[in-house]
Formats: C-alpha cells, sequence, structure tokens
C-alpha cells in the first residue's frame, strides 16, 4: 500500500523518514499556524488531539461525540474543530446515498482525508509497510482509493457525485460513484481471493434501488486479477486505481 499522498513535494522525497519531515512541518505551518490564526482556535494542543483523532477514524462513519469524548472536549468545540479541517479541504464527509427514504439506511457521514499521506503521518503512520500491518488496514486502503476518486469528482464537480450507501444492520457499499442520474458501485477488499458473497452489500444495494435508478457498473476491487464475478458484478485490481507515487 502506498501512502505517499498527493502533494508534490512530498511526492517528490523517496525515503519515508524525510518525507515524514515534511509532513509535519506542513502540518505545523499550515494546520496548526495558518488555519489556527484564521478561526481563532484558542488551544492548539486541543485542535492537534483533534487532528489526530480524526485521521486514526478515517474511512469510518463520524460519530462527533465519541472524537469529543475522546479529545475531552466539548461536542461543539469539536464540532468546530472538524468544520475547520473541512473548510481547509482537509478532510471531506461523505454522505450516505439514499435509495428510498423508507427503508432504514446509516444517515451518518463518512469522514474521508483530501490527502492519504497527511492522514497517515498524523495517525503516526511512518511508511507504507506500517499501514499495511495495521488491524485497520482496510479502511487505509479505502483512504488511498478515496485519492483518486476525489479527482474523478473534481474533473467535473456539478455532475458527479461521491457517496457510500450502508443499510442497516449488515449491507453497505463502500462508494457510490453518481453522474447524470447513472451509479457506479465500489466494493473495495484488501484480499486477492474474492468470492460471490463478497458482492453481498452490492446485490442488497441494487435490490434497493428504484425503477428510475440505474446502477451501470458493479466492481469489487481487490488485490488479485480482473475476472467476472457475478451477473453483472466484477471484481478487478485496485492496483489500477492507484498512481505508482501515491
Amino acid at each position: 500500500m502506498q501512502m505517499r499522498g498527493g502533494y508534490p513535494p512530498a511526492l517528490a522525497i523517496a525515503n519515508n523518514s524525510d518525507r515524514a519531515h515534511w509532513f509535519s512541518a506542513y502540518v505545523q505551518t499550515y494546520l496548526e499556524r495558518d488555519l489556527r490564526q484564521l478561526s481563532a482556535v484558542s488551544s492548539l494542543p486541543d485542535f492537534q488531539r483533534v487532528m489526530a483523532l480524526a485521521a486514526h477514524r478515517t474511512g469510518r462513519l463520524l460519530n462527533q461525540a465519541d472524537v469529543a469524548r475522546d479529545a475531552a472536549l466539548t461536542h461543539p468545540t469539536t464540532h468546530r474543530y472538524l468544520n475547520l479541517l473541512e473548510t481547509g479541504c482537509l478532510v471531506t464527509r461523505i454522505r450516505p446515498y439514499a435509495t428510498n427514504p423508507n427503508v432504514a439506511l446509516v444517515k451518518t457521514p463518512k469522514l474521508l482525508w483530501t490527502d492519504c499521506g497527511l492522514a497517515a503521518s498524523l495517525a503516526g503512520i511512518k511508511a507504507p509497510a506500517e499501514a499495511t500491518a495495521r488491524p485497520d488496514s482496510g479502511f487505509w486502503l479505502e483512504q488511498t482509493l478515496y485519492q483518486t476518486l476525489q479527482t474523478w469528482r473534481a474533473l467535473a464537480p456539478l455532475q458527479r457525485k461521491l457517496h457510500f450507501w450502508r443499510a442497516r444492520p449488515a449491507h453497505e457499499v463502500d462508494f457510490i460513484l453518481e453522474q447524470d442520474g447513472k451509479l457506479v458501485a465500489l466494493e473495495i477488499k484488501s484480499g486477492s481471493a474474492v468470492t460471490s458473497s463478497d458482492a453481498a452489500g452490492i446485490r442488497a444495494f441494487r435490490d434497493s434501488l428504484k425503477k428510475n435508478q440505474s446502477l451501470v457498473r458493479s466492481v469489487v476491487l481487490h488485490a488479485g486479477q480482473a475476472r467476472p464475478l457475478d451477473t453483472d458484478i466484477f471484481a478487478l485490481p485496485w492496483s489500477w486505481m492507484v498512481p505508482a507515487a501515491v
């Protein structure tokens, strides 16, 4: 798993330790100084804790009450700090795709960082092997692939939207791409041995759609080879989406 991110200066640094120093300097200048001055952040240590906690929660549903509790801050302060990170284009809250308002769907947004390298640095990850070895490595793979997906969205931000889908209690799809009323479902798996059961969330999503909602492609991204997985569902290597330098 590659965790260099997309900042040009960081991409130009081949050594993991030197790149970690660059991210540390970036955090001190932009996040801790510039953003703090713009928003009148009263306590730098509090802001630092929220940043670190948000980095450790990348790819997950955002529960602001949990972040506030772990940061030992009030809910309004935590909410303001997270809004500041989003206003500064450092994090994004992905909204769930609503297929049917009468169905019990998770409405909590998913938190993702704009740059996977910055998120990894804030989480204390100094080398790609460290991310792969973590018990939450699947979330970091999702974070890495999100960097490519947000590039797709940025090319036509008024027409292209990015969601996720999760229905209680068990079905979910990591990303839903939407453009001109057409949908693409992406499920991400870190392993290379995927089966039809890995597309259960995609099938549940497909079954929940109304007639005017068009699912044009369903893909399980994994570490193996490209092959058909089920009816209208394909398994494709996620490495196709990850630039060599990310």
